[in-house]
């Protein structure tokens, strides 16, 4: 396995999907803690 340019082993990939009135609040709530944490989310409408 390649290396990355921190020397991390792996790497994952977060996407929250279906975002939709009805779970905006957790929606909103799931993006404050990937933030908080500094990782990358990607979203989807």
């Amino acid at each position: 396995m390649s290396q990355y340019y921190d020397n991390r082993d792996a790497a994952v990939t977060a996407t929250a999907d279906d975002w939709a009135g009805w779970v905006n609040d957790k929606f909103v709530q799931t993006c404050q803690i990937f933030r908080s944490f500094n990782l990358w989310l990607s979203c989807a409408i």
